[in-house]
C-alpha cells in the first residue's frame, strides 16, 4: 500500500519511512504542502500521514480541501500541537485520526491498521485474483491460503497488477508504484522485476498469467483465460 508523509524535520521523516518500508509499505515524503499537493496530483495514496506546522502552511487547509473534493484517502495527524483544540480542529477539519509528537513506531503502525481497516467499505482490504490474495492491511500475499514469500518490489507490482485486473498497467504506472517519486528506476528494471514476480508465482503455483504488451505494459488475467502472450 501507498502512503504518503507529509513532514517537514528529514530526519524523523526518514526514521519514520524507513520503519513503514520495513512493514512493506511504500512511502513518499513531502516537505511542504506544495510539494504534498505535487504528490497527491500525480499519484493515488491510501494514507496520508501530516505534520501540521509546515513551512507553508497548516496541513488542515490541504487536509480540508481533500474533504471538500470528497477525496476517501484516510489522513493521519501527526502533531507537536498537543492541545484539546488542536485535536478537536484537526479532526473537525476531516482528518481520521491524530496522534501526538513523541510517539512510539508501535503506535503510529498500529494507528495505520487500525485506518487501512475503516477503509474496507471504501476499497476492500484483499484484492483477490485467481488463487491469490493479497492482505492491504498487512501486505501479505496467500497463495491457495499458503503465505508466497515475495519481496516489497514483486509485492508492490502484484498489487497494482491486482487493482486493475484484465486492464492494462503501462510501464510508467508500474515505475511510480515501485520506485515512488523520489527514486529513479534503471532501464529495464520493470522487466527484470516482472520476470522475477513470474517465477515467484510459478514456484508458489500461482494460476494467473501475466501478460506482456510490447512497448506498452503489461496485463493481469485470470485462470483459463485464452489471451496469449
Amino acid at each position: 500500500m501507498r502512503l504518503l508523509l507529509i513532514e517537514d524535520e528529514k530526519e524523523l521523516a526518514g526514521l519514520v519511512r524507513e520503519g513503514l518500508i520495513q512493514q512493506g509499505y511504500d512511502v513518499d515524503i513531502a516537505y511542504t504542502l506544495a510539494d504534498a499537493r505535487c504528490y497527491l496530483t500525480s499519484s493515488d495514496y491510501d494514507l496520508i500521514i501530516s505534520d501540521r506546522t509546515m513551512p507553508d502552511g497548516d496541513s488542515l487547509e490541504l487536509i480540508r480541501d481533500l474533504t471538500s473534493r470528497n477525496k476517501v484517502t484516510q489522513v493521519l495527524i501527526l502533531s507537536g500541537c498537543a492541545s484539546y483544540e488542536d485535536r478537536v480542529a484537526g479532526l473537525n477539519s476531516g482528518a481520521d485520526d491524530y496522534l501526538i509528537k513523541p510517539f512510539a513506531m508501535i503506535e503510529l503502525s498500529a494507528r495505520i491498521r487500525n485506518l487501512l481497516r475503516r477503509s474496507v467499505g471504501l476499497r476492500g482490504y484483499q484484492l483477490r485474483a485467481g488463487n491469490i490474495v493479497i492482505d492491504l492491511t498487512y501486505n501479505t500475499v496467500m497463495v491457495d491460503e499458503q503465505l508466497c514469500k515475495m519481496t516489497r518490489r514483486e509485492t508492490v507490482l502484484l498489487e497494482a497488477l491486482m487493482r486493475r485486473m484484465g486492464r492494462l498497467v503501462t510501464k510508467e504506472s508500474l515505475e511510480k508504484n515501485m520506485y515512488g517519486l523520489d527514486d529513479e528506476g534503471s532501464s529495464g528494471a520493470i522487466d527484470i522485476a516482472m520476470f522475477r514476480l513470474r517465477k515467484t508465482l510459478k514456484a508458489h503455483g500461482a494460476n494467473v498469467q501475466i501478460h506482456t504488451m510490447r512497448g506498452l505494459g503489461y496485463v493481469l488475467e485470470e485462470p483459463n483465460d485464452e489471451t496469449q502472450t
